[in-house]
Formats: structure tokens, C-alpha cells, sequence
């Protein structure tokens, strides 16, 4: 008898304590990522495995074989919400991500429009797009604080940043 004649939760329970051990007690995040493949493979349908997997990939510094992982097995809005959960704020990809976001809100004309676009501004303080849409949406609104706030921390008419101010 071997691993394959257990039951298949019984299989699945030692492979999730094998991909543990391979993590928290050997520091092993690649080799655990091919355990958790084999799980996903099994149990295709298991989106936490599926996130589990491509978490793994993305701490063993294979961020490509995570979105790969996210974009089988995850609509596009919840793969993009577990994709910016994973890419450090300097990746290129997470701009892209918050970018699309926050583009996609805007169209939408949904409220949480400029608080994407805010989030984008964290990562990426002088993108010009961001820094445009929030200065639109703070005069549209007439929040002059923080209308004054962006003037002044994109470093863009600091004159009228002053008056506000003043």
C-alpha cells in the first residue's frame, strides 16, 4: 500500500502536512509549491488550494507562476484582488493592476473610484494619471482640503495649494 491507496482525504490531509513542514520547518517555499500543485491538480476545483499554490510560488520569487495560478482558477476581479495581495508595491505589475482598477471604478462611476486611484498614488506618488483623477474628483466635490493636500504633494500649483491653505 502506498500514498495512493489512502482515501483522497486522507491523501490530501498528509500532502498539505507535507507542504507545511517543507515551509515552516525547512524554509523549502518552491518544494511546497509543487506539493500544493499536485493538491490543485487533484482538487482542481478548490480555490483555496488554488491561492495557497500561488502564494507559494510568489514567496519561492516566481510571481509569473503565481498569476499564472490566479488567472486558471479565479475570475479576473478576484485574481487581480489576490494578485495585489502578493506583488511587492514596487512591481511593476501591482501598478498595472491598481491602474486597471481604479480605471475600471472610474468608468464605473462607483464611490471607491478615487480611493483606487489614491492606493496607486502609495506605490507610485508622481504618477500623472492618478494625481490628475484625484484632482478632478476633488473639485468635483468640493473637498478643498484634500484638494489642496494632492496640489501639494504632487508638488503641481502650490500657489493655489497656498491659498487653500491660507
Amino acid at each position: 500500500a502506498g500514498l495512493h491507496a489512502e482515501s483522497p482525504p486522507r491523501r490530501r490531509q498528509i500532502h498539505e502536512r507535507l507542504a507545511d513542514i517543507l515551509v515552516h520547518r525547512l524554509d523549502n517555499a518552491s518544494a511546497a509549491a509543487k506539493v500544493w500543485a499536485g493538491i490543485v491538480e487533484e482538487w482542481p476545483e478548490d480555490e483555496q488550494a488554488a491561492a495557497r499554490l500561488a502564494q507559494l510560488h510568489g514567496a519561492s520569487g516566481d510571481p509569473d507562476a503565481a498569476l499564472s495560478v490566479l488567472g486558471a482558477h479565479f475570475t479576473a476581479d478576484e485574481a487581480r484582488k489576490l494578485a495585489l495581495g502578493m506583488l511587492s508595491a514596487d512591481d511593476p505589475r501591482r501598478l498595472g493592476l491598481l491602474r486597471d482598477e481604479a480605471r475600471m471604478l472610474e468608468a464605473a462611476e462607483v464611490a471607491e473610484a478615487p480611493a483606487a486611484w489614491a492606493e496607486l498614488r502609495v506605490c507610485a506618488p508622481e504618477d500623472a494619471e492618478a494625481v490628475d483623477h484625484l484632482i478632478a474628483h476633488h473639485e468635483a466635490s468640493g473637498d478643498i482640503r484634500a484638494l489642496a493636500d494632492v496640489l501639494k504633494s504632487s508638488g503641481r500649483d502650490l500657489e493655489r495649494a497656498a491659498e487653500i491653505y491660507g
